[in-house]
């Protein structure tokens, strides 16, 4: 038992070793121009101003911190969306770590050819409707969470029930959830 264990984490030292060790800098290179050719940082505006869009009618309905004051709302959104973008595109953030995660992941190969089908035409045609179709779909999920909300209510209550807690008594949807 003890030999299977030091044997254990002995691999798992072994796989953070070889996991902590430095990728191909052709690698790194070749993951980076597909993020360029991928045009992550147009995707990831246009993907903000859906998300922004979303948020908004949705604290629209809500009240919550925003309250009644459209305002608030406003710089709720416009505040979380920059600081969303700001964590994507800094050193260290989400842009450095998909280069990241795909240079580990794929060849120098495998990453040309990831990079030949963003540079293409029907590749351009997808980023470009990406926004719409992103819009479409978030309302389309709108939707469906407004039509969940009120069997999820009736599941949260009965389960609060079955496990009688004492919030069963007093537990009650929102009127936004009805």
């Amino acid at each position: 038992m003890r030999g299977a264990m030091a044997a254990f984490v002995a691999g798992v030292v072994s796989a953070m070793a070889v996991a902590a060790e430095p990728v191909d800098a052709a690698r790194l290179e070749e993951a980076r121009a597909i993020i360029k050719a991928m045009e992550i940082d147009k995707q990831l505006d246009q993907m903000v101003a859906v998300m922004s869009q979303a948020l908004s009618q949705r604290l629209g309905q809500v009240g919550g911190a925003a309250g009644s004051n459209p305002r608030v709302a406003q710089v709720i959104v416009g505040e979380s969306m920059s600081m969303s973008r700001e964590n994507a595109v800094r050193p260290g953030g989400l842009i450095d770590t998909v280069v990241q995660v795909y240079a580990e992941k794929f060849t120098l190969d495998e990453l040309r050819q990831i990079r030949a089908f963003h540079e293409s035409p029907v590749a351009k045609k997808m980023q470009q409707a990406t926004p719409e179709l992103m819009q479409r779909v978030i309302q389309q999920s709108m939707i469906h969470s407004q039509e969940m909300l009120p069997g999820l209510c009736a599941r949260v209550k009965r389960r609060l029930q079955e496990e009688k807690l004492p919030e069963a008594q007093t537990f009650g949807c929102p009127a936004v959830w009805s």
